[in-house]
């Protein structure tokens, strides 16, 4: 929410919990565990949902940002030192990895799991295949600070008007496509945002759930019971019934700034959003 603070919620009674106050990145695992980088370089991770008090440490260097491996088992930090150490979900360290000298200020995996892109603040990008490096770019237009990887895309922010896109395998351009909407994996189907709908389902069979007032930036799913999405300040949250695609309880929850990502943690008698 801006300040380096995030807001949490307990959503069906709207009770704010909180916030964590020195959080200037964070990631959140597939399992709900929520890591994050404060200001002083100190890395956090928490349970919100089970103990809200944080497992953490100082790695070797100041971290600058973290990235949760697909599966969840796996934290990579970067650091000011220009090394990767990759971490277990309490924060043990696993083992460093060292692609360059330049201190790196973004970090994440591509989908599979099978490579990380590291982004460096002389604008250097980083591509490794486990422990060896597959390619290096560097653009003084680039900013590393947001790194996000989609299919075998790497998009880099950048100084100017758009982000820098990449061929993950070759480091070669790529070729924009149209943007994907917002979705996440439900039911044996996908929960999607086209526009203001939000719509759950396999190709083919798909349920609209409902439509929000503005386009849907965000969506989130915890197991196969609750959905949510976002769409400007609005947060719509639904628990489904078991066997069905329709809602059990529902809840909007209205955020003090514009929402860019959505999480829910928890369970279904009891979720929590973060935002």
């Amino acid at each position: 929410i801006g300040g380096g603070r995030v807001a949490v919620w307990n959503a069906f009674d709207e009770s704010f919990l909180g916030e964590l106050d020195d959080c200037v990145r964070l990631d959140i695992s597939p399992g709900g565990l929520v890591a994050t980088i404060g200001a002083d370089g100190l890395v956090a991770v928490r349970d919100l949902w089970r103990d809200p008090q944080p497992v953490a440490r100082r790695p070797a260097a100041v971290a600058e940002a973290c990235s949760w491996a697909p599966d969840g088992a796996t934290l990579a930090v970067a650091g000011d030192d220009g090394a990767i150490e990759l971490f277990t979900p309490s924060l043990e360290s696993l083992r460093r990895i060292h692609p360059g000298d330049a201190p790196l200020r973004g970090v994440t995996w591509s989908g599979d799991g099978s490579h990380l892109v590291a982004g460096g603040y002389d604008g250097t990008l980083v591509a490794m295949d486990g422990a060896r490096p597959l390619w290096r770019r560097s653009d003084s237009r680039l900013w590393p600070r947001s790194i996000a990887i989609g299919g075998t895309t790497v998009a880099c922010a950048t100084f100017a008007t758009r982000p820098h896109l990449i061929d993950l395998p070759s480091g070669g351009p790529a070729t924009p496509g149209p943007a994907a909407a917002p979705s996440a994996a439900f039911r044996g189907g996908v929960l999607a945002a086209a526009g203001r709908v939000v719509t759950a389902g396999p190709p083919g069979d798909r349920t609209v759930l409902w439509e929000h007032d503005t386009r849907v930036g965000a969506v989130a799913a915890l197991g196969d019971r609750v959905v949510a999405s976002a769409a400007h300040r609005a947060i719509r949250l639904l628990v489904l019934a078991p066997d069905r695609p329709a809602a059990e309880r529902g809840v909007t929850l209205r955020a003090p700034e514009p929402i860019r990502a959505v999480a829910v943690l928890g369970s279904p008698d009891a979720p929590v959003v973060v935002a």
